[in-house]
């Protein structure tokens, strides 16, 4: 049974690979399969990729793929990746905790095997530009799926269950924590968005990218060169969708916001929100305040009634006779 389909419709037709998780009678796996006739060499290349990976990625463990009626197949890892951390964080705890996960995952990368490559390496050079140091870490063996979503923790073991993209080039380590950083906040983006005020400012690196100050503050300015970073990105993109991209085209001096305009009408909405339930409050007041004067008035008309009643003329009379009586004794 099919709990789950994914299909990357924005990709080149040699890239479309369709994703399903579905459940048998005694487990649950994940099963891709090529979308057309040129997908198929891309579905091979991730069992070359498994090949090529395994036993080289330090700490972090690998769900193996299985040929199965022309497609491949991986056990489904029931554990919490660090984009489900990152996102509960982010909505529901606050940014101590957010930094954190990104805290842990900076760790995570930091103990994978890496080289130092020297700045004049044409490829290096030639997809990022050169570094003004002379030696650059990178990773021993690259492969760009190390995004936050890719990757889960369970019974304390971390596992990598996606690794379509493994290239020989010599890719920056900083490169793959600033492109988990960016896929993490576009993720969250109209959460930032929608946080954002004077007490929380946030920084627009570019329109879909925003940043909370405080964790750029942290992170950002340590990255040597985001226009390269971005560039290398857009090739990537325009590869593998086989339609020019030019998302960052943008890109320009990272700016301070203490409102976003494209949200100001929640904020007007969480205005009306606030003054609706102070004249609710109020509303309720006068509510009680009235049925206290209700009550006043119920009971003076009661009273009003008795003192024009017969009996109480009777009353008034024979009190009146009383004090006369007192008055002539005295």
């Amino acid at each position: 049974m099919i709990k789950y389909a994914k299909l990357n419709s924005n990709r080149a037709e040699r890239f479309r690979i369709i994703t399903t998780i579905e459940t048998s009678e005694d487990r649950t796996f994940v099963r891709k399969r090529a979308e057309n006739p040129l997908a198929k060499r891309h579905l091979r290349n991730l069992e070359t990729n498994y090949k090529s990976l395994q036993g080289k990625l330090g700490v972090i463990r690998l769900v193996e793929p299985k040929f199965q009626d022309g497609s491949l197949v991986f056990d489904f890892i029931r554990g919490r990746t660090f984009l489900d951390e990152f996102n509960e964080a982010y909505i529901d705890k606050g940014e101590k905790e957010v930094q954190r996960i990104i805290e842990d995952f900076k760790a995570l990368l930091d103990k994978l095997p890496t080289q130092l490559v020297s700045n004049t390496d044409e490829r290096l050079v030639k997809n990022f530009g050169k570094f003004p140091e002379e030696k650059v870490r990178c990773l021993s063996t690259t492969c760009l799926d190390f995004n936050m979503d890719n990757l889960s923790r369970k019974d304390k073991e971390i596992y990598l269950f996606d690794y379509e993209w493994v290239t020989k080039d010599p890719i920056p380590l900083e490169f793959i924590f600033f492109r988990s950083l960016f896929y993490s906040f576009m993720n969250v983006g109209a959460v930032v968005a929608f946080k954002t005020s004077t007490n929380y400012p946030v920084v627009e690196i570019i329109p879909e990218m925003l940043v909370p100050k405080k964790i750029y503050d942290n992170y950002f300015p340590k990255l040597k060169d985001l226009r390269s970073y971005f560039r290398f990105e857009e090739k990537f993109q325009t590869e593998i969708s086989g339609q020019t991209k030019k998302r960052f085209k943008d890109l320009d001096k990272p700016k301070v916001l203490s409102s976003y305009p494209h949200f100001s009408v929640f904020n007007e909405i969480d205005g009306l929100r606030s003054q609706v339930r102070e004249i609710e409050e109020i509303r309720q007041k006068l509510k009680e305040q009235t049925a206290v004067v209700n009550k006043l008035s119920l009971a003076q008309s009661e009273l009003n009634s008795i003192k024009i009643s017969r009996t109480w003329k009777l009353a008034k009379a024979l009190k009146n006779f009383k004090n006369s009586l007192e008055s002539f004794f005295h």
